[in-house]
């Protein structure tokens, strides 16, 4: 029926869908029943939920793409030590999804798609943090003129470090594959 195309998947659609159920369940949770609350967490009622909606939503798109199970496994890590009231470190959780995945496939490893995924989440949480210092934003108050605040501006020049770390990451990885790269 073309459902895929409708509703294109990729790590950050399903990060979305199930981010936005995980919330709508914890704020349900606590406006109707705070006195469930002493006894169990909102968090740990709603991981279960969010996490299921990430599945059904990987599945409504085409679960066999490796991109999708490849998010939907990531989700399901984070998921599982926010469930053990543990804080997901993430290059911890980057190479036990990779552990995964190339126990159930090793062949993986040489897939530009594999090295790809795992080379951009790589710079973002490695390069991505040392490109912050850079950043304008909270070192002015307002632009000239004094009409475009600063958290406006922080917003794109966060979007714009993460891209210049991922490339900068990825660039080796570009110029061996296409033999070349994009400015």
């Amino acid at each position: 029926t073309g459902l895929n195309h409708l509703l294109t998947v990729s790590g950050l659609h399903l990060g979305l869908v199930s981010i936005l159920v995980f919330w709508l369940v914890r704020f349900m949770v606590r406006m109707s029943c705070p006195l469930l609350l002493n006894r169990i967490s909102a968090n740990h009622i709603a991981v279960p939920p969010a996490l299921a909606c990430a599945v059904i939503y990987a599945f409504l798109a085409g679960f066999g793409v490796p991109p999708i199970w490849r998010s939907v496994l990531m989700l399901a890590v984070c998921y599982g030590a926010a469930f053990r009231y543990r804080s997901p470190d993430p290059l911890t959780m980057l190479a036990f999804a990779a552990l995964i995945i190339l126990i159930h496939d090793p062949n993986c490893l040489w897939q530009i798609s594999f090295q790809l995924t795992f080379t951009c989440v790589l710079a973002i949480v490695l390069i991505y943090p040392m490109l912050r210092n850079l950043k304008l934003s909270g070192k002015v108050r307002k632009l000239k003129g004094g009409r475009i605040p600063a958290w406006m501006l922080s917003q794109f020049e966060d979007a714009f470090l993460i891209c210049m770390a991922v490339s900068i990451l990825v660039l080796p990885l570009t110029v061996f594959h296409f033999n070349g790269f994009s400015l």
